[in-house]
């Protein structure tokens, strides 16, 4: 568990990090793919998030396998995400590509959730 704890805020550190670079020089806007790993790295942060709650002694209930848990947490999330864009004013809902690029980001979410569940499956093999 600690494994999993200690590379949770590895990743969650160099997202925050790149994200605050990026956005004070502007690099969002003049790298338009640099959006795409970023929220790959978002989808693996949630899912690793989600897999060290029970190291604080909190569960998530799971009616279903517990890959469409943590790929239900990082759609929740993106989609959050996405609604904070847009009140925040970072998503121009009058630019044509507006829809396009909300269902692009929550796509790459899920990729990282799928990366992310992946990981998670590897690492847990190690932790026993």
């Amino acid at each position: 568990m600690s494994l999993r704890l200690t590379l949770f805020f590895i990743a969650l550190s160099t997202l925050a990090g790149v994200h605050t670079v990026a956005t004070k020089f502007h690099l969002y806007w003049y790298h338009n793919w640099l959006d795409i790993p970023m929220h790959i790295l978002g989808g693996v942060c949630v899912v690793l998030g989600v897999s060290i709650l029970p190291f604080f002694r909190l569960t998530v209930p799971h009616r279903y396998n517990i890959s469409v848990t943590y790929l239900l947490c990082v759609l929740m999330v993106g989609i959050c995400w996405e609604v904070f864009e847009y009140y925040a004013g970072v998503s121009l809902s009058t630019d044509p590509d507006f829809f396009v690029d909300t269902v692009i980001d929550i796509g790459m979410d899920l990729i990282g959730g799928v990366l992310g569940y992946l990981f998670i499956k590897r690492i847990t093999k190690l932790e026993i």
